[in-house]
């Protein structure tokens, strides 16, 4: 039977210790929508999690996610001799022509048993391996030398991450790392699946471009700076694919726990029943729970299918189809082009002043106004907007030209086509022509670059245009 899932090589993984932080360890938390589940159900979501993710130290390539892990890379060459008394000297031929690095690659057999190279000179071709080949090699043999394991790619991001990336953003990616507290904003929580700057439709998931870029060019007015000078080569790659293990094993958690609670799973919906129904334990409910075919014969299946969605969802962020890319050109950024852009800013139909405020300045009503908590009829206590994961965000000041998610004309079209996902910022790509959309562009991107309009000068197409033209 194939395995679902690559279980790497535990390599050890160094203590992380940050300046002025002390020992930070290395576990993978849990969501506390976990918390929210019976016992019975917290039981089988950290279970699944375990075998199907690992711990940092020791990690799970679950091969139901298409992300490219890094797949084994090796060369096969023919043993020359081989030292029958030590057993731990093998001399191979062609090494002149390896033309690999051997620092931490392993020797293969044909039997699969696998041995770490210690040592290796290449004019001699002297292979030390570790610990001893229990079999007998003769020059009829080949052996293979593993370079880089399968998952290797994961295991390289997860040690950059550790290096760059977890003391903002944490082990477990829910942005909570020792350094977070004293950051505005906060850094990202991966766990929701929800990268808020991407170049895709406002359904879709981030591409994978989409994170080359902030990983390319950060942030501006946040913390998240660029490594365009510290991730090179395929580093850039591996950091990438290891942030995306971890929202995957975020949100597989969250969508998981989702399912369980259809099943019975909520602590909530128990304590409900329990006070409810007389005579009724809470055993007898965690008993019925476990009994139910989907957990006892079926979780499995129910596992894989929340674990295809997901994978499927990410597959199709890096398709044409969803791609946010205007189907005309940029119109030079005239006078005339501006003002219909200003036109629309303040407008009822794209309505950009209720949070940006009538000149820009991220004033807008909205941000005085009570919010309303997700699924509930409550709002939250203070006015403001907040974002998917319940922080307060300020609309941008738009007359500074710091544009988060990249400065360029494209990336402003694809702010207004497709919204920023987690925020309230929504997309406007179905419901205004890409003419209309470039000339928001273009008001926009002109903003810093003009006085501030009085009240009384809106909308003043005229006086707006008169004054760009100066």
């Amino acid at each position: 039977m194939k395995p679902r899932f690559v279980i790497l090589s535990a390599a050890s993984l160094l203590a992380v210790t940050l300046a002025g932080c002390g020992d930070f360890k290395s576990v993978f938390s849990y969501n506390k929508t976990t918390d929210e589940l019976i016992e019975p159900a917290q039981t089988v979501v950290k279970t699944e999690l375990q075998e199907n993710f690992g711990t940092p130290e020791a990690l799970v390539a679950w091969l139901k996610f298409q992300f490219d892990f890094g797949d084994e890379e090796s060369v096969t060459v023919k043993v020359n001799s081989f030292d029958t008394a030590a057993k731990g000297v093998v001399v191979v031929d062609n090494t002149d022509d390896l033309g690999v690095d051997l620092e931490g690659a392993t020797l293969k057999l044909s039997t699969d048993a696998v041995h770490d190279i210690v040592s290796y000179d290449s004019e001699s071709g002297q292979l030390h391996v570790t610990p001893p080949i229990a079999t007998e090699l003769t020059d009829e043999d080949s052996v293979t030398i593993v370079t880089k394991p399968q998952g290797w790619k994961l295991v390289r991001g997860r040690n950059l991450y550790m290096i760059h990336c977890v003391h903002c953003h944490g082990v477990s990616g829910d942005g909570a790392g020792p350094t977070a507290q004293y950051l505005n904003p906060l850094p990202r929580d991966y766990r929701k699946g929800i990268f808020k700057f991407t170049s895709t439709i406002s359904t879709e998931k981030a591409a994978h471009r989409d994170f080359r870029q902030t990983l390319y060019d950060g942030i501006q007015g946040t913390s998240m700076p660029s490594f365009k000078l510290k991730l090179i080569g395929d580093d850039m790659d591996a950091v990438i694919a290891y942030v995306l293990f971890l929202s995957s094993r975020g949100e597989y958690e969250i969508n998981l726990g989702n399912e369980l609670k259809v099943l019975g799973g909520s602590k909530q919906e128990v304590d409900d029943r329990l006070r409810e129904e007389t005579g009724l334990t809470r055993q007898q409910v965690f008993k019925e729970f476990n009994e139910q075919e989907e957990i006892s014969t079926g979780l499995t299946e129910l596992s894989d299918e929340v674990a295809l969605i997901l994978s499927e969802d990410w597959e199709r962020a890096n398709s044409p189809e969803v791609e946010v890319f205007p189907k005309k050109p940029r119109p030079e950024p005239t006078a005339e082009s501006i003002a219909r852009g200003r036109a629309l800013f303040i407008s009822k139909d794209a309505k950009c002043s209720d949070c940006h405020g009538m000149q820009g300045n991220g004033n807008g009503p909205q941000t005085e106004a009570y919010q309303q908590l997700p699924g509930s009829s409550l709002t939250y206590d203070k006015p403001g907007l907040y974002d998917d994961w319940g922080h307060p965000i300020k609309p941008r000041n738009l007359h500074t030209g710091i544009y988060r998610g990249g400065r360029r004309p494209l990336d402003i079209y694809r702010r207004i086509s497709a919204g920023i996902k987690g925020a309230l910022m929504p997309g406007f790509g179905t419901s205004l022509s890409d003419d209309q959309i470039w000339d928001l562009v273009n008001y926009v991107m002109s903003i810093p670059y003009e006085n501030n309009l009085s009240p009384e000068s809106v909308p003043a197409e005229k006086t707006v245009a008169e004054h760009i033209t100066k």
